[in-house]
């Protein structure tokens, strides 16, 4: 039987949606989802099938996932859903998470089961806590706006640690593949001598 994450169903409304952020920042209590019903029949078919995918299974946050995702229109997931004002906030007890047909799981719930793991998993030193964008737990937009609850500058973070974490598997393969084949690596440029020849004494 398939087992899936990111994937869910608002208590309220009887909605389902697919879980983009577990938790926004300092709002524990608080997650981004996105209505999957609502979503262009173009669209909810690459993120439905993204969410499907392997790639999707492995990440914890279904956001880490589209950052680095593009749609089949060429623009990048998360950015897509941000801009769209797809990215809805309500509360982690008002959603229950669905992973299989016969299995079902308060997200608030599974939270707190993740964040004890987390716990009891971290090195007895003090944890280096990074600081929290202010524009990335921005509240539902008034009316005229996109509506979005994502800032644009977490967005655009995310994609910047995503390109910073390609650069370096980038640089890690080209060095193994030096290491492999030493004769593909370029011939770093002698620099030219600046020593100026003596000059020649006159004839007598």
């Amino acid at each position: 039987m398939p087992f899936h994450r990111h994937v869910g169903k608002i208590k309220s409304t009887s909605q389902r949606c697919l879980v983009v952020f577990r938790q926004v920042p300092d709002e524990p209590d608080s997650c981004l989802v996105t209505i999957t019903d609502q979503l262009p029949d173009r669209f909810h078919t690459d993120i439905i099938n993204g969410v499907e995918s392997i790639s999707a299974q492995q990440e914890l946050e279904f956001a880490s996932y589209a950052a680095r995702t593009p749609l089949s229109s060429g623009e990048n997931m998360l950015s897509w859903l941000h801009g769209q004002g797809r990215l809805q906030k309500v509360s982690t007890d008002d959603v229950t998470m669905l992973p299989a047909p016969d299995q079902v799981i308060s997200l608030k719930e599974l939270n707190e089961h993740l964040d004890t793991i987390k716990k009891e998993n971290e090195p007895a030193e003090v944890a280096t806590v990074k600081p929290v964008p202010e524009t990335a737990h921005e509240a539902t937009k008034p009316q005229g706006s996109t509506g979005s609850a994502l800032g644009d500058a977490q967005i655009a973070k995310d994609l910047l640690n995503q390109a910073f974490t390609w650069e370096q598997e980038v640089i890690r393969l080209r060095e193994q593949a030096y290491e492999l084949e030493p004769s593909l690596k370029p011939k770093e440029d002698k620099p030219k001598s600046t020593r100026k020849s003596p000059a020649k004494k006159p004839k007598e």
